[in-house]
């Protein structure tokens, strides 16, 4: 399989293109061979605003790289988002172009790898319902059911879906150099968290917390279960989650010959990790898992999604539409994506 690294370009209105052209100038883009799903006259634009002189080469379907340069390959619909625009349906629908011609080019076997740049879940999931594209055409290659955009919820569901990968086997990890998490749920609406947490939903994020684990070296992976509740829910008194469901977790963890602690607090499990006592945490909801993660990274915090037949890793921030045009947005996430993903065999 070409060892090629992917990069989606995110929704154009954002900061995607900007934090890429970083990438682009730092020296650990010539590490390894790289390609863009993009479009070559936004980064011209993009590069000349930001004053960045960058080697951009259009890269056709014989996929001919050039070394060093910024390689980008372009969808084949037709793009109606204008350079310097704010977000709408036409940056959503260029996001959503370059993430299907990156699942179209690793169905292929193109690359096996790839970093996804930041995109508007609002702004895809409005798309007209009728919509029909490469996704629809996999799912019923797949004999799955065909739908609509309108529960986008992220990449992370949408890259299972696309090839074929039950959802709760896509699993969510924020990964930095002194903390790295898996999410027990993801993009969920707090007051819906309590009724997801259940004895199988923990313990599949702490075995693919320990798989992951083991993919990137730890032999035996020390993994620090989050409790839900304040006090770990005093015996029941501040909520049942820990009796009923986290604690039985926990201990079919162990029978299994899993290294499994807790439940205990998020700040117990931060800690401990921080003092190298814990490999993984795992957290009961998104802003549990993500907070600590992103508090020690110093910027270079990056999400990694296990349980996809490739590797796939992106920034730990959204598409900053706020500053998008102001280029001041920081790169360490988007690089450290890069380092991560070119040193992961």
């Amino acid at each position: 399989m070409n060892k090629t690294v992917l990069i989606t370009s995110g929704d154009p209105a954002g900061v995607g293109g900007e934090v890429i052209l970083r990438l682009a100038a730092n020296e650990i883009f010539r590490s390894v061979p790289s390609l863009v799903a993009g479009r070559k006259s936004i980064y011209e634009k993009l590069a000349s605003d930001m004053g960045f002189p960058v080697d951009i080469n259009l890269v056709d379907n014989s996929l001919r790289l050039k070394s060093g340069a910024l390689n980008i390959i372009e969808p084949a619909c037709e793009n109606k988002f204008i350079y310097g625009a704010g977000p709408g349906e036409a940056s959503s629908r260029e996001a959503l172009a370059y993430l299907e011609l990156a699942c179209g080019l690793i169905k292929d076997k193109a690359a096996d790898k790839l970093i996804t740049a930041p995109v508007s879940k609002e702004g895809i999931a409005s798309l007209r319902e009728d919509f029909s594209g490469p996704l629809e055409i996999a799912k019923q290659s797949l004999g799955l059911k065909p739908g609509n955009l309108s529960d986008f919820s992220g990449h992370t569901y949408y890259l299972a879906d696309f090839f074929g990968v039950e959802r709760k086997k896509a699993v969510m990890l924020f990964l930095s150099r002194t903390i790295r998490v898996v999410l027990v749920t993801q993009h969920l609406p707090l007051k819906d968290v309590s009724s997801a947490i259940n004895k199988e939903a923990v313990v599949n994020a702490a075995v693919a917390a320990g798989l992951a684990g083991n993919f990137m070296g730890i032999e035996a992976p020390r993994i620090a279960v989050c409790s839900l509740n304040p006090h770990c829910g005093d015996g029941g008194i501040l909520g049942l989650e820990e009796k009923e469901e986290i604690i039985p977790a926990v201990e079919e963890l162990q029978k299994r010959g899993i290294h499994a602690y807790g439940p205990m607090s998020a700040e117990d499990a931060s800690s401990g990790s921080l003092k190298n006592k814990y490999d993984f945490i795992v957290a009961m909801y998104h802003d549990q898992g993500i907070l600590p993660v992103k508090l020690f990274s110093h910027g270079r915090a990056i999400n990694f999604t296990w349980g996809l037949p490739f590797i796939r890793v992106s920034p730990l921030h959204g598409t900053a539409f706020d500053i998008a045009g102001q280029f001041i947005a920081r790169a360490e996430s988007m690089i450290e994506c890069f380092r991560v993903i070119s040193e992961l065999k």
